[in-house]
């Protein structure tokens, strides 16, 4: 048996957050598999080996969007090292090959929406090529992707505040400015608590056994 193919509990929790029992939005279980990642030797390796075999099983439409919706958890919690082995063009393909065959409408959003926020998100980062390109080979070959809701979205990377050194702009565009500023720290904010929240039930479930 080879070290992939020997059980690991990345490998295991992974299969159980995202199996057919699980709760649809399982939040407490997606941010431990998350803490689990940053906290192991190998973890993002781990863990994109373990999503990669579950979406190339033929998986229920069921199982498939647990596993996605943990995939873009996975994305926006973990740092460069799970990054670079989400860009790695083997399993960037398996998401590209994902796209003909997905047709649930929620499921569907969210991998095109994941393709896509990668794609602006990673642009000119080193390694993280593939990404990019398989989004605008889709964009050729006439893959619609959904307008993205920046209400419903966490950024996968927050940009610092800038502070410009120029004159001063328009007070409409310096409006639009300190919107687009607010918005930004406020879905921050309230994605920190929620994680919070979540980590603080696992806590409590982890004690309770």
């Amino acid at each position: 048996m080879s070290w992939f193919e020997s059980r690991n509990p990345i490998s295991d929790e992974i299969d159980k957050v995202t199996s057919d029992e699980a709760p649809v939005e399982n939040l407490v279980g997606w941010i431990g598999v998350c803490d689990m990642v940053n906290e192991t030797e190998n973890g993002p390796k781990l863990a994109i080996h373990a999503v990669k075999k579950r979406l190339s099983s033929k998986p229920k439409p069921s199982v498939l969007l647990r596993t996605l919706s943990l995939l873009d958890l996975l994305v926006k919690n973990c740092g460069k090292p799970f990054h670079l082995e989400f860009g790695a063009r083997d399993f960037v393909a398996v998401l590209v090959k994902l796209v003909p065959h997905v047709s649930g409408s929620q499921t569907r959003e969210m991998l095109l929406n994941m393709i896509r926020s990668c794609a602006d998100s990673f642009r000119g980062t080193q390694g993280m090529e593939a990404v990019v390109q398989a989004y605008e080979q889709l964009r050729k070959q006439g893959v619609e992707f959904p307008d993205q809701n920046l209400d419903e979205m966490t950024p996968i990377i927050t940009p610092a505040a800038s502070h410009p050194v120029q004159a001063p702009p328009s007070p409409r565009l310096d409006t639009q400015i300190s919107t687009d500023e607010e918005l930004a720290r406020q879905l921050e904010q309230q994605f920190r608590e929620e994680e919070a929240q979540a980590r603080q039930q696992r806590q409590q479930q982890q004690q309770q056994q």
